[in-house]
Order: C-alpha cells, then structure tokens, then sequence
C-alpha cells in the first residue's frame, strides 16, 4: 500500500464503515461488520472511487454524503441519485432540481435546509434575470 495510487483510499473508508483490514505481504484482506457505518467521504482526490462508494454507501445505517467531488459532474454524468438505505433511488435529477424541487421529506433533509443557497451557487451570472427598480 506504499505506492501512488490515490483510490487506495478506499480500503480506509471501508476502515472508517467499520470493517476490518488486514495487511500481509501481498494480501490485502478485508471483512465487514454486520452493519456498515455511515460517514462522509471527501472523495475529490479520489473521484473515481465515486461509483464504488455509491454502492457501498446503500448497505450502510444512516446517511453517508459523497462530498468534495465536482469533477464528476464532467467526467460522470450531471445527475444525481439520493438513495434511500437498501440502494432504493429517493429523486433522480440535476443538482439544480434536487434543490428546487425535492422529491418528499427524505430528499428535502439529505440536501439540507440552506439548499437555495446551495442553488445559488451552482448558477452562472449570466442565468440570472436581472431587473431594474
């Protein structure tokens, strides 16, 4: 584990979700709880690592939020999907729509009470009406 790979990060979040690591020569062995931990992962070191963790994040109790990571939106795609535990999709949708218009309760508490703030920063200057009084 001492070379550059940066998605080697994964193995400590896994540590972080509760599971069990155990390094050897060349072996890597890894065992879970019986219940992953929810946590949040700054994934923008580690971006490709997003997908992975998606997944693992829908067998975790609690809420676990991929955060930091804004290149994916370019290298993935621009949609998001707030999952509900068991992998079940809550709102699939642009950022912008998850903010505007969350699907039910669920979605409203996962992307928080500031998100009109939140959508403000995800709009360009140029897409704002302005208006003169």
């Amino acid at each position: 584990m001492s070379d550059s790979q940066g998605d080697k990060e994964v193995v400590h979040v896994l540590e972080r979700m509760g599971c069990t690591v155990d390094y050897s020569d060349n072996e890597l062995t890894i065992s879970g709880p019986d219940h992953l931990t929810s946590c949040e992962i700054d994934l923008n070191a580690t971006p490709d690592a997003l997908p992975a963790l998606a997944v693992t994040a829908c067998f975790a109790e609690g809420t676990t939020r991929l955060v930091n990571v804004p290149q994916a939106r370019e290298k993935e795609t621009d949609r998001i999907a707030v999952m509900r535990t068991g992998g079940k999709v809550a709102q699939y949708a642009t950022p912008a729509e998850l903010l505007m218009s969350p699907a039910d309760e669920f979605v409203e508490d996962f992307v928080g009470a500031d998100r009109a703030l939140k959508r403000l920063a995800l709009m360009r200057v140029a897409d704002i009406d302005l208006w003169t009084g």
